[in-house]
């Protein structure tokens, strides 16, 4: 592959930005990427740059928050839970019998939320892969 500005020379690498080929006279580097030398395919590399780095800090920032969702759904089973016992006798009443199925199925749903919200948040702890 050849430069994209001067075609006589073997290109280094590619533009981040564009996809054009890079020689050492053309190459500029913005936060290790690879640009040529054109200011648009410069002003895309620190957008995009500052856009990964944003997103990341926003995901790693809510990740202590995330648990409040399925704990809230684990709370509500536990508490319907109890109420079918205490209030129906359990499985003997067929009210009793929905309510501990209703809060059975929250409790489920809230423990496999917060075991797929645990496995997403630590996945967040890596920086994003380098392309």
């Amino acid at each position: 592959m050849k430069c994209h500005t001067h075609q006589d020379v073997d290109a280094i690498g590619v533009c981040y930005a564009c996809h054009c080929g890079v020689c050492p006279e053309c190459e500029t580097w913005i936060q290790e990427k690879l640009a040529c030398g054109k200011s648009e395919c410069a002003e895309v590399v620190e957008r995009n740059e500052f856009i990964v780095n944003r997103n990341f800090k926003a995901i790693s920032s809510w990740k202590d928050d995330i648990k409040f969702g399925p704990n809230v759904l684990i709370g509500i089973g536990i508490f319907i839970l109890l109420f079918s016992i205490m209030t129906f006798d359990g499985l003997a009443d067929p009210t009793g019998f929905i309510f501990t199925i209703l809060g059975a199925y929250f409790l489920i749903v809230g423990i496999r939320n917060r075991r797929k919200w645990m496995r997403i948040t630590s996945d967040q702890d890596k920086p994003p892969a380098e392309t």
